[in-house]
């Protein structure tokens, strides 16, 4: 066979290529797997898959589309090299290298194993596509499809061990983790920050006037407003029922108490839909303490507890900032 790049073919080469990808797929496939195990990301497993294949198809390129965007924002690619022309005109995926001219080209879908389609893997060749390979090609396409299926079955066992399944959070023990590791990073750089916090006020009247399916749409909406309230270097936790945590990097507890501020008004301004006609209203009360102020994890989340107590005594919808 010749080398990656030159693209004329014959039909013992083309034979011999089919013949190679057939026996290689199994090894890749298991390759892949044990990748995805140790935690890599489709992004760099399935190109260096395409890559192989591409070894074995003398006068093709390859390109494969997801469907699923949180896997891949953009099509992924085996081929690189140069761009020799505007970028919407000459994409770098069909410029493998010198004297590569992709011309024809044919699709073949990634399906589930419930039937989903997951993406594309698309062929492109000099001239017309070749049909011997569509049978092995078929192939590749499902052990691509496996491959996809496998990382989002792992990614969601991931994401269920360290996000609350309502609001989508972090869960208490992932923050606690955030937190030990903010705290070794501000020994280590000498910078501030901060943690908030928060527990909604009446909450169990909430649960108990309207239904816990009711309660259930108020921590969601709430835990949405601390999202769009916040940076995205912020760590947000729901840690409690009703109770919520947040780490502020870089932030001095003068800056956090202006922060818990602006979420006390937009709290008290929110309003929860309920049963088409009933809107619930509620607020929330918050407690902060910062580094250096207390430098260790257990100091830091009783001191804000021990301010956001004072928060619910003195009122509730208020903030209290303890200060060594």
């Amino acid at each position: 066979m010749k080398k990656t790049g030159d693209l004329s073919r014959s039909e013992p080469e083309a034979e011999s290529g089919r013949n190679g990808l057939l026996e290689a797929l199994p090894l890749l496939m298991m390759e892949a797997l044990s990748s995805i195990q140790r935690g890599e990301h489709l992004t760099g497993i399935l190109p260096a898959v395409l890559r192989e294949v591409e070894k074995y198809l003398p006068a093709a390129r390859c390109r494969l589309h997801l469907a699923d965007e949180l896997l891949c924002a953009q099509p992924l690619s085996a081929a690189a090299g140069r761009v020799s022309g505007p970028r919407s005109q000459r994409p770098r995926w069909l410029v493998p290298g010198s004297g590569c001219e992709a011309r024809a080209g044919e699709g073949f879908p990634l399906y589930s194993s419930a039937g989903k389609l997951s993406g594309t893997l698309q062929v492109y060749w000099q001239g017309a596509p070749d049909p011997t390979f569509a049978p092995v090609l078929h192939l590749v396409a499902r052990v691509l499809a496996a491959l996809v299926e496998h990382f989002c079955f792992c990614a969601q066992l991931s994401r269920n061990a360290s996000h609350d399944d309502l609001t989508g959070l972090f869960n208490r023990s992932i923050f606690f983790e955030f937190l030990e590791a903010e705290l070794n990073k501000a020994a280590r750089t000498g910078t501030a920050f901060s943690v908030m916090m928060m527990d909604l006020d009446h909450f169990k009247a909430i649960n108990d006037r309207y239904g816990h399916a009711a309660g259930d749409q108020v921590l969601k909406h709430f835990a949405e407003l601390l999202r769009s309230l916040l940076r995205k270097s912020d760590i947000i936790g729901r840690i409690g029922g009703e109770e919520f945590a947040v780490i502020l990097p870089d932030t001095h507890r003068q800056a956090a108490a202006d922060l818990a501020g602006e979420i006390l008004r937009r709290t008290a301004a929110l309003e929860v839909l309920h049963d088409r006609d009933t809107l619930v209203r509620f607020t929330v009360s918050i407690g902060i303490s910062a580094y250096p102020d207390f430098a260790n994890v257990n100091a830091l989340m009783s001191q804000a507890d021990k301010a956001l107590y004072r928060a619910k005594k003195n009122g509730r919808n208020r903030v209290e900032v303890c200060q060594e």
